[in-house]
């Protein structure tokens, strides 16, 4: 499904073609095909580090820093889960 977003909201790729609905109506987050096939699988861990590195090719940040980014990514995937519908 062709998205109205122009950027994959978790690791910033152009051209997202997944929209995620959630419980929010009127909000979706978008996805691009390799974030979407690790969401679908929900292959957590994996999603994180493709964010990560997807912000280290932006950023040289400390390891500090780094550990800092990774605990923010982690929450944002963690607020994505928690918001979308449960099958039924």
């Amino acid at each position: 499904m062709r998205s109205g977003s122009s950027f994959c909201d978790f690791c910033g790729s152009p051209n997202p073609l997944i929209a995620y609905s959630t419980d929010k109506p009127g909000f979706s987050w978008y996805a691009c095909a390799s974030c979407a096939k690790l969401i679908d699988n929900e292959e957590w861990r994996k999603l994180a580090d493709r964010c990560l590195e997807a912000h280290d090719k932006t950023r040289v940040l400390s390891a500090d820093d780094r550990r800092v980014v990774r605990d923010l990514i982690e929450a944002l995937i963690s607020d994505f889960r928690s918001c979308r519908p449960v099958p039924a």
